[in-house]
């Protein structure tokens, strides 16, 4: 059974307007941190199946739950 950490960061900002910027910027900072000291994060995966009206299977799309917030950025 792989090691994990689970943590949980909970920070308060003054101004609701100010708490997306702020969880970006950390996410973004812990992220470059982990990259310069070589510590590699394990991320959910996700896979989607699509299928027609027939039922038939159409298309398979894989990702990583990491890759789709970048796409999203």
């Amino acid at each position: 059974m792989p090691a994990r950490l689970d943590h949980e960061l909970r920070l308060y900002v003054r101004e609701l307007r100010d708490r997306s910027r702020t969880v970006d910027e950390l996410n973004r900072t812990i992220d470059q941190l982990c990259r310069e000291n070589d510590i590699n994060i394990a991320f959910n995966q996700l896979e989607v199946h699509l299928h027609n009206e027939k039922g038939d299977e159409v298309t398979e799309v894989k990702a990583t739950t990491k890759a789709m917030t970048r796409r999203q950025r």
